[in-house]
């Protein structure tokens, strides 16, 4: 389900359809789509696979040879592009609600990252 697109206004030849003012993103239609339940349900276990994933990818590449860690150095890399999808998402509505704590996850994978 996707938030309405156009409404219905009444004139003298009859109904007519108009888009309306607010056109929605593609971020708001993300977030929207993923703010129900069951979406937003599977969501969380795809980021916790993903973090479960990370996780494993960085103590195989602490303990393997740098010639056997390149798989996990690309398992690692998609991990950390779905955290920033997700917390890019969260951090969007975040601002939206002006909450600076919600954000920090953001700010974190981003640093991480960079290390």
């Amino acid at each position: 389900p996707l938030p309405p697109a156009s409404s219905s206004t009444r004139s003298g030849l009859g109904t007519i359809d108009t888009m309306d003012v607010h056109v929605f993103s593609l971020r708001e239609r993300l977030s929207f789509w993923l703010s129900t339940s069951f979406y937003g349900y599977l969501w969380n276990l795809f980021t916790l696979a993903a973090c479960i994933l990370s996780m494993c990818a960085w103590t195989a590449m602490t303990v393997a040879p740098p010639e056997d860690s390149v798989g996990w150095l690309a398992a690692d890399a998609a991990a950390h592009l779905v955290f920033l999808v997700d917390f890019s998402l969260r951090f969007a509505a975040a601002r939206k609600k002006r909450k600076f704590l919600a954000s920090l996850p953001v700010l974190l994978e981003i640093l991480s990252m960079a290390t």
